[in-house]
């Protein structure tokens, strides 16, 4: 087996045991310039580039398929023999390959091989068991993007951490969702978004979860869908030691990932400029590739904080899982009586009476 590196890769980078089955020379990662010793490479896509000819493999096996550019697909196509079999691994129900061109993206590029194949109902296999979370955690997930076919195989232990806590409202279902009509900002040198208000609640829920001395740090996740959500995170938290460890990042970022505790801070709270955040693909709003990683990070407690009315009304996928919250007593804070309310004037509250601008500023 050979373990073919890009030739710029550091080698201090790469653990003992990876190296033992690379090809080093004088220091540095070399390329391959024959098959012969080998009947398995692992690589990636994009350095099959690297291969010296065309149609001599059997076998292509690609991992994380749907995030695959077709493009980047076709350089590792070139090495098959005309007989040869494909099996595309991954989850096209969520996030595909990044493209930021407009232009890209009206010609579909941002379409990954394996989701087309999907779509034209092309043979699949689907893996249901799920050993990541209970099935108090994944089944809105499971309903609203895999026909509700979930099953959990979740260890006791990690299903039943956080049952009874004092922060989840329905003690034996580990999922919140805490409503805060927050005070969104936006700097003028960005189109994201940030909410201190909802920063500072989940600063002050982590210090409850801390006190469970249940998890560590590194057991905690943060995910917001805003650049500018994550960097003030981060100011406020690097100012504090007992925060260290915490990971803070856009769901992006999350794709992959898994924790035990999983806070979602969703920050939009007015309507203003929905359509421009769908523009530069920001947020949760008519995003539901980027909503489902959100949401199934979790393995023990999923809480998410933001503003109830503006997903309700605006999106019907958090539409479902707010009905779901509302139909298990997962839905925490004040309810609303017009869903088609104007969101534009949200006036900023919050249940303590703080002033949070204040808060904001002594903290950073």
């Amino acid at each position: 087996m050979l373990r073919l590196n890009a030739y710029h890769r550091d080698p201090r980078s790469v653990s003992d045991t990876i190296k033992k089955y690379s090809i080093i020379k004088d220091g540095v990662f070399d390329l391959l310039d024959r098959y012969d010793p080998y009947n398995l490479i692992v690589t990636t896509t994009i350095s099959t580039g690297y291969l010296p000819q065309s149609e001599v493999f059997d076998y292509l096996l690609v991992d994380e398929a749907a995030q695959l550019l077709e493009t980047e697909l076709l350089v590792a196509l070139r090495l098959l023999k005309d007989s040869a079999g494909v099996t595309l691994i991954g989850d096209h129900m969520q996030l595909g390959p990044i493209i930021r061109s407009s232009l890209a993206q009206h010609y579909r590029f941002n379409i990954s091989t394996m989701e087309r194949f999907c779509n034209y109902l092309y043979p699949k296999i689907t893996l249901d068991d799920t050993y990541r979370a209970p099935l108090s955690i994944i089944k809105p997930y499971s309903d609203l993007f895999y026909d509700g076919k979930l099953r959990s195989n979740c260890p006791e232990e990690i299903a039943n951490l956080f049952i009874g806590s004092s922060f989840i409202r329905n003690k034996k279902i580990p999922v919140v969702f805490v409503n805060k009509e927050g005070l969104e900002s936006q700097d003028q040198d960005s189109p994201s978004w940030y909410n201190v208000i909802e920063i500072q609640y989940i600063k002050d829920l982590i210090i409850q979860i801390q006190a469970t001395k249940k998890v560590n740090n590194e057991d905690i996740g943060i995910i917001t869908p805003y650049q500018k959500q994550m960097q003030k995170f981060k100011e406020l938290f690097k100012r504090e030691s007992n925060f260290n460890g915490i990971d803070i990042g856009t769901t992006e970022a999350f794709q992959g990932q898994e924790r035990k505790v999983i806070i979602l801070s969703t920050v939009r709270s007015s309507s203003r400029y929905l359509q421009n955040d769908q523009h530069f693909r920001l947020g949760f709003v008519s995003n539901p590739k980027r909503m489902n990683v959100a949401i199934s990070r979790a393995r023990s407690l999923l809480i998410i904080v933001g503003n109830a009315r503006l997903l309700y009304s605006n999106d019907p996928y958090w539409k479902k899982f707010l009905e779901h919250c509302f139909n298990n007593n997962l839905f925490e804070g004040p309810f609303w009586e017009d869903t088609n309310e104007n969101l534009e004037e949200t006036t900023p509250r919050d249940d303590t009476g703080e002033n949070f601008e204040e808060v904001w500023k002594n903290d950073v």
